[in-house]
């Protein structure tokens, strides 16, 4: 007999001291965490069972069984008692995405002619099937019962849906108000990213992960220090964002190694969560937390040209029954990227930490952000009475001064608690603060013409942006007659303040004559020392709101219905600290949405739900100046299909937007009368298209249309921002003579896009392509994972589109990204 040990904690830990003050956190945050970590405490039987009945994150390629089984043992902890021959020259399945460890092995098993009997709840012993048996027709291992799993036993604000089939989307993600929710199951569109798939593309930010849904994109530069998304058409900040559900707590630009998952939520929001949203959508990032079982990952990565990095990710659970749980990722990556000049350095570190009993779940997350960029993105304006559109720069060659400069850095908190009232009812609550800001120093190209030549401007400004938010409710299923009922009712606020330093400034018409194509180098202007901050807005937001899901047929038809009413405040403040302008209106927003289960496996919507928009102030020269408008009230209606092909999702879905906005009318006063409509078809796919070949991406097809602007001089112009069609499509394959070689390609597909209203100037459409590759190989009690990955393999000089009239941005040049990873 030979035995099979699965990974325990491991006591040894690397001394990450770089000197750096926020290193210095670091290092004592991980050197008190792997001191108090150890070896993992001895199992007793109820933490066993519960390990054994806990869904866990599997990567699993398709391999000889005999190291198939060695992966399972260290990914699931287990202990595997088998005869030598009895794995010789059989081949395992792969397995990807989050199983119990039973379910998983049958995944792993299944069609070997090799089964398996439970010695006890963390051992195994693999068996030849005997010969009828192995005859037989196999029978599906049908998922276990697990405690806690159902619907009412989940704590809905925190446990994650599971990956689906490929392990690169989840089954579903967070909808706000409703929680964590199944894809197929409710009326609304939502991709839930995976860390999986974070990890597999390397992927640096959210823009990264983006460019996987066809419905979604980012729209400044591949340099910028912001980051600026559209999604269905319309642009947003990530900035206004949500972290875990709450809203001012994302950064300027968001680090993705401490991200569990990103979630696009598609269409307006507005009675899903508190603040204004994006009318088009909402990104959700999800933070890492506490795993079930013991996790020690270090990766080391290289960015071409010459950026260099470091990713540790420790988890460990502790207890008598391992209700404790602690989590810690720490990121350092610096060096030039692919760009010319353009230098980076990133310090995070984000500290997870998890009580977890039968009815009361505690959570906090802390952690420190910071990036400083050399060199960076060039903001450029075009010449207003330009004709052409110029052509794109070599996006590896500088344009940018190598003295400009950005710093951005926050710190962050957040807690969140759950407690079950009842099997059937849970109360929740979460609070998150942030502090931090930015500080920006760079060139401006103003009076683009079509030759390249441009005056050169400066920007040196920086803000202060602290911000709190809480929410809290009480979430339970009831039924009445044959109907079924899941209410639940929200509270929720939100607070941000804006300060900027009063010497801050701004030229963006310079008299230093310079050209695209051939810049010229200027000495350093005059920095600003940026200090005096004041306080210069106050943004508050707070609401109520309730919403029930009625189930009808065994809920095989469910109605959901809702209304959020919801205040909308500001504050601007003058040099003096005196209020200068005053905003405080509120609004009541409905929803509802129908979901049909026509099929096992198919599952008709529709929706109609609203976007919430602070109103602005009109304007010097109207007859009502300075008087508040309401808030702007967006709407969509959406018709869907969605298809659970066995392994292979496929949604569909109709929609319209129709968006509002302010305009000057004949009469000269200031009114909420502007609209834009977007009337677009979305198709996305992922899954597995058979095991060992996975499929991920969509098209998306908008009619972004003015339909009423300031006197009709633009009604029926197609809106910035909005090209036409959008694709994407990633390629994964399992090498099957190679096991453990998985080969990737992708590609992407961006419209042309109109940069004027008048739709006299559009940028050029583009196409992208890229490959990768990964080898994962198990020695010992160690797994290993070689990742490689090219972007813009054709190296493409193209303009990404442009949110606002005559404002260029600039794409990403081909980059190359490798890694290496071990777990211990």
């Amino acid at each position: 007999m030979i035995k099979f040990q699965g990974k325990r904690a491991q006591g040894q830990g690397e001394d990450t001291n770089t000197g750096r003050r926020p290193w210095r956190f670091i290092a004592l945050g991980m050197a008190a965490f792997l001191s108090i970590a150890g070896p993992a405490p001895a199992e007793t039987s109820a933490p066993a069972k519960a390990a054994s009945e806990a869904r866990i994150a599997f990567d699993i390629p398709a391999q000889p069984l005999q190291s198939a089984v060695t992966a399972f043992g260290l990914q699931a902890g287990y202990q595997i008692a088998v005869d030598q021959a009895t794995l010789s020259g059989r081949e395992g399945n792969a397995v990807r995405g989050r199983y119990t460890p039973a379910a998983a092995l049958g995944r792993l098993l299944a069609d070997t002619g090799v089964t398996y009997e439970l010695i006890d709840n963390n051992s195994v012993t693999l068996l030849a099937e005997a010969p009828a048996a192995a005859e037989a027709a196999p029978e599906p291992l049908p998922p276990l019962s697990v405690e806690g799993e159902s619907a009412a036993g989940r704590f809905p604000y925190s446990d994650l849906p599971e990956a689906y089939e490929g392990g690169q989307v989840a089954e579903g993600g967070r909808l706000g108000l409703l929680g964590n929710q199944d894809l197929f199951y409710v009326p609304f569109n939502v991709t839930s990213y995976t860390s999986e798939l974070i990890e597999n593309q390397q992927a640096r930010s959210v823009r990264d992960i983006v460019r996987n849904d066809p419905s979604a994109r980012q729209t400044y530069g591949e340099q910028a220090p912001f980051e600026r998304m559209a999604i269905r058409g319309f642009s947003h900040s990530v900035g206004a964002e949500r972290y875990d559900g709450l809203p001012g707590l994302t950064g300027s630009r968001s680090t993705i190694e401490t991200v569990e998952r990103v979630e696009i939520f598609k269409g307006p929001n507005a009675l899903l969560n508190n603040g204004p949203g994006g009318v088009g959508g909402i990104i959700n990032l999800t933070p890492k937390r506490p795993l079930d079982t013991p996790l020690t990952r270090l990766t080391a990565s290289y960015d071409y040209q010459s950026r260099l990095g470091a990713h540790i990710d420790l988890s460990r659970r502790f207890g008598s029954e391992a209700q404790f749980g602690v989590r810690l990722n720490a990121v350092y990556r610096a060096g030039e990227s692919a760009t010319e000049g353009n230098k980076a350095r990133l310090s995070e570190a984000a500290l997870a930490l998890e009580y977890r009993g039968e009815r009361l779940k505690l959570e906090t997350v802390l952690d420190y952000h910071r990036r400083d960029l050399r060199g960076g993105d060039t903001f450029i304006f075009l010449d207003k009475n330009a004709r052409a559109v110029p052509g794109v720069p070599d996006l590896g060659k500088a344009i940018q001064q190598p003295w400009e400069k950005t710093e951005l850095k926050h710190t962050r908190a957040l807690l969140r608690a759950a407690y079950k009232l009842s099997p059937d009812w849970t109360a929740h609550a979460a609070f998150g603060a942030k502090q931090g800001g930015y500080s920006i120093y760079r060139t401006v190209f103003n009076r683009l013409k079509a030759n390249g030549d441009a005056k050169l401007g400066f920007q040196n400004f920086g803000a202060k942006r602290p911000g709190h938010s809480w929410q809290g409710g009480i979430r339970g299923q009831f039924q009445t007659g044959v109907v079924s009922h899941q209410l639940t009712l929200e509270v929720a606020e939100a607070k941000s303040t804006h300060s900027a330093p009063g010497n801050a400034t701004f030229i963006r018409s310079g008299l230093i004559d310079s050209n695209l194509y051939r810049p010229v180098s200027v000495a350093p202007w005059i920095v600003a020392d940026l200090r005096n901050f004041r306080k210069v807005f106050e943004g508050h937001n707070a609401s109520i709101a309730i919403a029930d899901t009625l189930g009808f047929m065994d809920d095989r038809i469910l109605l959901t219905a809702g209304l959020r009413r919801q205040s909308i405040g500001s504050k601007n403040f003058n040099r003096a600290g005196a209020i200068t302008r005053k905003y405080d209106q509120s609004a009541i927003t409905p929803a509802t949405g129908l979901m049909v289960k026509a099929w096992d496996r198919v599952s008709l919507y529709g929706n109609y739900i609203q976007a919430l928009e602070q109103g602005r102030a009109a304007p010097r020269g109207t007859l009502n100046e300075g008087e508040h408008l309401p808030p702007y009230v967006s709407e969509q209606v959406e018709f869907g299909v969605k298809l659970d092909l066995d392994g292979l999702g496929l949604t569909a879905a109709a929609f319209q937007i129709e968006k509002s906005s302010a305009l000057t009318n004949a009469d000269r006063r200031y009114v909420a009368d502007g609209e834009q409509r977007n009337r677009g078809l979305e198709l996305n796919v992922f899954g597995e298209l058979r095991p060992g070949l996975r499929l991920l991406g969509g098209v998306t097809y908008i009619n972004a249309e003015l339909t009423r602007t300031e006197g009709g001089k633009y009604d029926g112009k197609t809106a910035l921002d909005a090209p036409r069609r959008q694709a994407a499509i990633n390629l994964e394959w399992d090498v099957p003579i190679l096991p453990g070689l998985t080969l990737a390609a992708r590609a992407e597909h961006v419209d042309s896009g109109f940069i004027r209203r008048d739709n006299s100037l559009k940028v050029p459409a583009y196409q992208l392509y890229g490959l990768g590759a990964r080898y994962q190989h198990t020695i010992g009690d160690r797994q290993f994972i070689l990742r490689m990955n090219i972007d813009n393999l054709l190296d493409k000089d193209y303009w990404s589109n442009s949110y606002s009239d005559d404002q260029l941005h600039t794409g990403g040049p081909r980059s190359f990204a490798m890694s290496f990873t071990v777990d211990f």
